[in-house]
C-alpha cells in the first residue's frame, strides 16, 4: 500500500480546480533564442509589439546597405536573439536580371521571357517590337548573311548587322522594386558576340538609381523607431 502524503497548499478563492502532478520534474531548460529573417521592416514591426516586454538597455541596432538587425538581451548568452530585416527586390523586377553581368540571354531564350511578362511593360508597341523582333532574329541573319556578299558570307558581320538595323536598343519597364508600388524606367539592351553566337543582356542607369535611393530611403524610415526611443544604431 502507498505511503500517504500530506501536501499543503494556500489556494485563491477564484480557483475551481487543482492538478497535482507525481513523479520527477524535468530538467531545467535554457530559454530559447529569438531569430527572426523577414522583408526589411521586420525588426520595426517587431520592436513596436514587443518593446515593453524586452530592456531597452540591452538592446542595439546594427545597420548595413541593405539590412537591418535588433538586438536584444545582448549581453545574455542564452537570452541573445536577433531580429533581421533585408532589403529583397520584388520579383517583378528581379526576374529580369537586370545589371546582372552573369544574366544573358539567347534571342529566343529573351522572347519567351518579354512575350510572358506584358504586362510588365509601360508601353505595349515596345513589347511587340521586342517580341517580334526577337522572334525574328535568327531569319533576319540569314537574309544579312545573303545581303553582304563583300564580306564572303562572314556571319559575325550579319549578325552585328541585324542586331544593329532589327532589334530595339531600349524599352521600358512598369515594376514593383522593394515595395507594392510600380515605377516606370527604361532599359537598354546591350548585346555580346561570341563566336557565332549572340547573347543579350539588360542594363537600367535608371533602375540602380532607383533602388539606391528607395533603398535608402526604407532604411531610413525602419530605424526611426529605434531613434525614437534612443537605441544605440551601429552602422557597418
Amino acid at each position: 500500500m502507498a505511503e500517504k502524503q500530506f501536501i499543503q497548499v494556500q489556494v485563491p478563492e477564484s480557483t475551481h480546480q487543482i492538478e497535482i502532478l507525481e513523479g520527477q520534474a524535468l530538467n531545467p531548460q535554457p530559454p530559447r533564442r529569438v531569430e527572426i529573417i523577414g522583408k526589411i521592416n521586420a525588426p520595426a514591426a517587431w520592436w513596436k509589439v514587443r518593446k515593453d516586454k524586452v530592456n531597452i538597455n540591452k538592446c542595439h541596432v546594427l545597420v548595413t546597405s541593405d539590412d537591418i538587425t535588433l538586438h536584444i538581451e545582448e549581453d545574455d548568452f542564452y537570452r541573445h536573439s536577433y531580429i533581421s530585416g533585408k532589403l529583397r527586390v520584388d520579383d517583378e523586377c528581379a526576374r529580369w536580371g537586370i545589371n546582372n553581368e552573369q544574366t544573358m540571354y539567347e534571342p529566343k531564350m529573351l522572347a519567351r521571357l518579354i512575350k510572358a511578362n506584358e504586362f510588365l511593360f509601360a508601353k505595349r508597341e515596345e513589347w511587340a517590337a521586342m517580341v517580334g523582333a526577337l522572334m525574328r532574329f535568327e531569319s533576319n541573319v540569314q537574309v544579312n548573311l545573303k545581303d553582304i556578299k563583300e564580306t564572303n558570307g562572314d556571319i559575325d558581320r550579319a549578325l552585328k548587322v541585324t542586331v544593329n538595323n532589327s532589334v530595339p536598343q531600349a524599352f521600358q519597364l512598369n515594376t514593383r522594386i522593394y515595395d507594392a508600388k510600380r515605377y516606370t524606367y527604361m532599359v537598354e539592351v546591350g548585346a555580346e558576340f561570341v563566336g557565332h553566337q549572340v547573347k543579350f543582356y539588360l542594363d537600367s542607369a535608371d533602375l540602380a538609381f532607383m533602388m539606391a535611393k528607395q533603398g535608402e530611403e526604407l532604411i531610413n524610415s525602419n530605424i526611426k523607431v529605434f531613434t525614437e526611443d534612443e537605441i544605440p544604431i551601429i552602422y557597418t
